[in-house]
């Protein structure tokens, strides 16, 4: 451990902290999650599994542990880029700080230790809170300007009706169906077997890349065949089954838009909407509802959940009225801000 002024720390990954700190850092991993997020966290049992998963190969990853002078851990930092692929010069970082121990100074202590080990190749990190929460504020010491507006909207379930989603989705299935399109069902990595896969793959960076950025630096993503299968297998490592849709042109098999949910076992209440997107040339068809819609009918059919969540950028208007469309509420946003490297060694 490396002295400074009131705490000490460990500097490293995982694999570096004993033992006996484990299962303290991972309910204060949990914590973290709970106050960044307007829903309840997963299960104790989700972050002890979490913590034994690899990362995926393309990130690589610092942390930093600070300790009490009763050598109780109090808070931590952690640090995460890409060495593969795009955005080889930003990075997101994370800083935490238990409730009983803040006001302290003691956040900026760990920050401060995190930054000065990040490597030199980095230049801009970015991180995120809830919006109004102790997070943002603590974050606004040091940045006031956001760069980002993620809303979080969330559906009831008991709210829709399965009959008349059904019904929906017969007719949507004929409606474009005569615009010369199919619907083919996705479950984890089986989209390699129904569609080809670098054209499925290809689809989802264009769809990534068109998303509303706002004020991020990051440029575009560089997704591969191999990239989006280690994503996949990631989320499955963590829990999650991945499941969804796609749209595709029914003379060549050509995908054009997809919805995909994740569904952890290890909170079972929530079902976390992931991507949801259609390719430019194929938009102004009602694509993108109809997506959702019959995603929809398989959650209300296949899975005990109470809420289906999702999260849009503040400015994506298009993607906010098909979720105000399908009962979804906001329930809360989280504010994410950038700094640069002759911004945080000033820090």
């Amino acid at each position: 451990m490396i002295n400074l002024n009131s705490l000490t720390f460990i500097v490293g990954d995982r694999k570096d902290i004993p033992e006996k700190y484990q299962d303290t850092i991972i309910g204060m991993i949990r914590n973290f999650d709970s106050e960044r997020s307007p829903f309840e966290p997963h299960s104790i049992e989700f972050y002890r599994n979490y913590w034994k998963t690899p990362r995926p190969l393309e990130r690589e990853a610092i942390s930093v542990y600070g300790f009490n002078k009763s050598k109780e851990p109090i808070g931590f930092g952690h640090a995460f880029w890409n060495i593969k692929y795009d955005n080889l010069d930003h990075g997101s970082y994370q800083i935490y700080v238990v409730p009983e121990e803040r006001r302290k100074g003691y956040g900026t202590e760990i920050m401060r230790k995190l930054f000065s080990v990040i490597p030199p190749q980095i230049k801009i990190l970015v991180t995120s809170a809830l919006g109004e929460s102790v997070g943002e504020l603590f974050l606004q010491k040091f940045q006031k300007e956001s760069c980002f507006e993620e809303l979080y909207r969330a559906a009831d379930l008991s709210e829709f009706n399965i009959d008349e989603i059904k019904a929906i989705n017969i007719k949507e299935k004929q409606r474009i169906s005569d615009l010369g399109y199919k619907i083919v069902e996705l479950e984890s990595l089986d989209y390699s077997n129904k569609f080809d896969e670098e054209k499925y793959v290809r689809m989802i960076e264009r769809i990534w890349n068109d998303m509303p950025r706002e004020e991020m630096s990051f440029g575009e993503d560089v997704i591969t065949p191999d990239r989006y299968q280690s994503l996949v297998e990631y989320n499955l490592q963590k829990g999650d089954r991945n499941f969804g849709y796609a749209i595709a042109v029914k003379e060549t098999n050509e995908p054009v838009g997809h919805t995909r949910v994740l569904y952890n076992k290890y909170r079972p209440s929530l079902v976390e909407q992931d991507d949801t997107g259609v390719v430019r040339e194929h938009r102004g068809k009602g694509f993108g509802l109809t997506l959702k819609y019959k995603v929809l009918e398989k959650i209300l059919v296949e899975l005990n959940a109470k809420y289906w969540y999702t999260g849009n950028a503040g400015s994506n208007e298009h993607m906010i009225r098909i979720n105000e469309k399908l009962k979804h509420k906001v329930v809360g946003k989280k504010i994410f801000y950038e700094l640069k490297r002759d911004e945080w060694e000033l820090i």
